[in-house]
């Protein structure tokens, strides 16, 4: 049974980097998977469901837990936006791999491209750092 819940943690983990419901309805599936264990105790069958629905919901939660929250400064929420005019200054020397070149950036400002630069523009905090 132990490996069951281990890869209902695991499952969890999975589904809460894939979707995330938020952290309260984790929280009361959390809960509802250990009432129902309490409460199907004497049956083996209904107590291992109740269980791992609790680990799976335990589990997004962890997942949850371990992701740094955006902050209006992050560099994620520039993903997706398109091609953007990037302000700022490179910040060290540069990186050969496999995949090709590694640049680190110190960005001021970032803007989408094509539009006046008097639109909002998105800041990062002084020393912050993209790749």
């Amino acid at each position: 049974m132990l490996i069951r819940l281990a890869i209902a943690w695991m499952a969890g983990v999975v589904m809460g980097s894939l979707w995330s419901p938020g952290a309260a309805w984790l929280w009361a599936a959390a809960g509802a998977g250990l009432l129902a264990a309490l409460a199907l105790r004497r049956s083996p069958r209904g107590l291992a469901i109740a269980l791992a629905l609790a680990c799976v919901t335990l589990g997004a939660l962890r997942y949850g837990a371990s992701v740094p929250p955006a902050g209006p400064d992050d560099v994620r929420l520039l993903a997706g936006r398109g091609e953007l005019t990037l302000v700022g200054a490179v910040a060290g020397d540069p990186t050969r791999s496999e995949e090709g070149q590694k640049l680190l950036l110190r960005v001021e400002a970032a803007r989408p491209r094509g539009r006046a630069t008097s639109t909002t523009e998105t800041t990062c905090p002084t020393g912050a750092s993209t790749s």
